[in-house]
């Protein structure tokens, strides 16, 4: 993947791959947030 033959190209190119990989965690981490959420939200019922 990093291939640094045509600067301008990969380095574009790894930009792209890591713009990727933090949209991916993003979208992880919101899922993981609604679910936490949620989970505190059902403990709240219980409680009350």
């Amino acid at each position: 993947m990093l291939e640094f033959l045509d600067g301008e190209k990969s380095a574009q190119r790894v930009g792209e791959y890591f713009n990727s990989k933090v949209t991916n965690v993003r979208a992880d981490l919101k899922g993981e947030v609604k679910q936490w959420n949620f989970h505190l939200q059902i403990q709240l019922m219980e409680v009350r």
